[in-house]
Parts: structure tokens; sequence; C-alpha cells
């Protein structure tokens, strides 16, 4: 109705299911072009499952353009049979304003109480491919050769009560720290607060749960903060191993453990990583650059 009232040029479908469904059935009824947006998760869950793969694809066929916002959903969406020049590659990108005011690093550790602490920060969906877990068990191991470590995990979800209960499986329940569903407007003191960003996601395949790209990573980035992040799905075009943070194999408890020990004391290292970070989130991940690129992409 809407679409029959208004002179509207073209629908961005921002969800490739429900999204897709109404700009597919504005294309066949009024001519209407659509864009379709991809992420990674809804390309892997539903392409091999009948009937929704072949609805997927038909999707896929008939929009104008495919908007893929890294390079793994961009080869997903290949292995869908989308043609390569139907594709266009938009990295998600933040508002460096929010990050661009003065904070005191020091402050912030004793608003939080993290002032004598070698803080580890998440923010993230409280759910199993996030990775939240897999820090918590090394926590016992890291804490040997960093007796000050401390995990604060922002964020909600279902997975909260499986976390809190690992804690104390683990013996480390006076080391995690869960701070809940974390305000935008405090994001970056804590981003600035803590020592170090982790979030190990992984894939869980059976179920299409992947990172189609991390656009946390850029925020910490943003903040001058180092991160520590899975290698699975998009990450490896959110954060550059050995530049801006350092890459490690999800399901490898020792490589976990070892890199977390290695960034929490080598300062050098960390300052390194946060200020390359920084640069790089500047230089290519501002949310007007971007604007542009996809209003380009759409014409």
């Amino acid at each position: 109705k809407i679409c029959r009232q208004q002179p509207i040029r073209a629908i961005h479908c921002g969800q490739m299911f429900s999204g897709g469904f109404a700009g597919y059935a504005c294309q066949r009824l009024l001519g209407i072009p659509y864009y379709l947006y991809a992420y990674g998760a809804d390309l892997l869950e539903f392409r091999d499952r009948f009937p929704w793969g072949p609805i997927l694809k038909q999707f896929l066929r008939r929009a104008s353009r495919i908007v893929a916002i890294s390079d793994f959903t961009r080869r997903a969406l290949l292995e869908c049979g989308v043609r390569e020049e139907r594709i266009e590659l938009v990295y998600p990108a933040i508002d460096l304003d929010r990050f661009a005011g003065e904070v005191e690093t020091a402050q912030v550790r004793r608003d939080w109480g993290w002032e004598d602490k070698a803080v580890i920060l998440s923010v993230a969906r409280l759910v199993e491919r996030k990775g939240q877990d897999t820090i918590i068990r090394a926590l016992t191991r890291v804490a040997e050769r960093v007796p000050q470590v401390h995990y604060a995990i922002g964020g909600s979800g279902p997975y909260r009560e499986r976390l809190e209960a690992l804690a104390v499986e683990e013996g480390v329940e006076e080391r995690v720290e869960f701070l809940g569903f974390v305000d935008e407007e405090i994001l970056p003191e804590l981003y600035v607060g803590a020592d170090l960003f982790s979030m190990v996601s992984r894939e869980i395949p059976e179920v299409g749960e992947v990172e189609g790209f991390g656009i946390v990573y850029l925020e910490a980035n943003a903040a001058g903060t180092p991160v520590l992040a899975g290698r699975s799905g998009g990450v490896e075009d959110a954060v550059v191993d050995g530049e801006t943070g350092l890459l490690v194999d999800p399901e490898d408890a020792d490589e976990v453990v070892e890199t977390l020990i290695r960034l929490l004391q080598d300062e050098e290292l960390r300052s390194r990583l946060g200020t390359q970070g920084r640069e790089r989130v500047n230089r290519d991940f501002d949310r007007r650059r971007q604007a542009v690129h996809l209003w380009d992409a759409c014409r």
C-alpha cells in the first residue's frame, strides 16, 4: 500500500527473509528495485534447508544488488550462486564522534574499581558463539602469570546463567564481573578503561551461527584499545592480525591462554596495537565515508 501511494524509487532490505520478502513482492508487483543486505548467519542458517534455501536464492536472484558486510559474507553469497558483479562489499561503520572526546583512563578505572586490575573486557550478546566461556575457562591459567587479571562481561542474553555457573565451576567467580546491558553512552569509557578487549567468537555450523563481521572490535580500536579475536567468519576483516589486535583459533584453549598472557604482560604491544587500530578505524570506517560508498553502490 505504501509503495503504491508514495514515489518510492528503491527498497533497502536489512533482513534477508522478512525484508527480502517485502522487497521481492514489491519488485514483482510494482517493479520497484530492491537491495538486500547479507550478514553471514542469515545465509548459512537457511541456504541448505528446504524450503528456505530455494526461497532465499529467489530473493537473491531478484535483488538489484546485494551488500555484503565482509569478505566472508561475499564468499558465502558466491556459494549461493550470486554473480560477483552483483555483490557490493561495504564494511560496517561507526560514529567516530562518540570516541572523539578525551576520557581519562585512570578516572574510569577508579570509577569501575579496576585500579589494580588487568582488565579484559567483552561487550556482546551472551550467546554461545561469542566465546565468553572460552575466556572464563582460560582465567585460572592466565592468573598464574597475571595474578591481577579481571574479566568484565558487558551484555545480556540467554547464556548468562550458564556463564555464571561456569565461573563458579572454574573457581574464578571473584575475577568475573557481569555488567549486564551496557548503554551506548558509557561504552566508550568502558573500552578506554580496559587493558584489552576480547571476543573469541567461534562458528557453530550446525545451526548457522557465525560472526559476520564484529563491529565491537572497531569500537574498541576507536577508543585506542587492542583486541583479541577468534579467527572465524568475517572477523578477519574487522581485525588485522598483528596490526590492530591478535587473532587466535577460538577452539585452541592453549593459544587463547598464551595470547591473553602475552597481551596483558606486554604494555608496549598493547599500546602499539591500540594506536594502529585507532588510526585504521579513523581512516577506513567512518560512517560518513561508508555512507557515500553505499550511496554510490546502490544508485
